[in-house]
């Protein structure tokens, strides 16, 4: 049995739910060569996805970032790999969720390579909370949106919506890095962008993205002290 169509057709979502209530085993793959993602489903429950270089809820992320597709299912294909765990509910709740909050954070933060840096403010009043403030801290005119990141060992996300939260306080601006600074050098401190640069860039093709590091070698980077007081 094969089912085949285009999103926007059909919801990722809605694809999933057809495939639990029938409680069929086989794959749903959703774009083309390359850039193709596949969610492999027993017994209509969903236990393993990859998409790119990337496995598990991720992947599934990124296939919620699509929306024009093409996509189709192929009963009875079996994969050995299980990186799925959640309830098929669960998961689309939580995939659409990030790919809503990817959807805020695109517009203003057009790359992760890009660097936050700190402006003067004439505003009265700033809240900055908890989960922000060492964000801030981290904010030094140098470190990238990914490095920042990788600094604080924090998720990328939000991080950037951390960022995002300063940027409307007026207390940021974020600035295309120098070509020189784009010069990829290879760390084992901080992740590859991969996976993060292509949600930020609204997922473009995936070929040759794989093996890829985007982030320039912070470990001799001699760490700036920001002296601030909360009001």
């Amino acid at each position: 049995m094969q089912l085949d169509g285009k999103l926007g057709q059909f919801s990722l979502h809605e694809l999933i739910e057809m495939t639990v209530y029938s409680s069929v085993a086989g794959v749903l793959e959703i774009g083309t060569g390359d850039g193709r993602g596949r969610i492999f489903f027993r017994d209509g429950l969903p236990y393993h996805a990859v998409y790119g270089d990337c496995v598990g809820f991720e992947a599934v992320c990124l296939m919620f970032q699509r929306r024009t597709d093409p996509f189709r299912f192929v009963a009875g294909e079996v994969c050995s790999d299980e990186t799925l765990a959640l309830d098929p509910w669960d998961m689309i709740e939580r995939a659409e969720e990030q790919a809503q909050r990817w959807g805020q954070v695109r517009p203003r933060i057009p790359s992760l390579n890009w660097i936050p840096t700190l402006c003067t403010t004439n505003a009265e009043h700033i809240q900055i909370s908890e989960g922000v403030w060492p964000v801030l801290s981290a904010v030094d005119g140098q470190r990238s949106v990914a490095a920042i990141a990788g600094f604080l060992n924090l998720a990328v996300l939000d991080v950037c919506l951390a960022l995002i939260s300063l940027l409307d306080q007026g207390l940021i601006i974020i600035k295309q890095p120098l070509p020189a600074l784009l010069t990829p050098r290879p760390s084992s401190h901080l992740p590859t962008s991969g996976f993060f640069e292509r949600l930020i860039a609204g997922i473009p093709d995936l070929e040759g993205a794989a093996h890829k590091p985007l982030l320039a070698d912070l470990t001799n980077e001699t760490e700036p002290h920001l002296r601030a007081q909360r009001k």
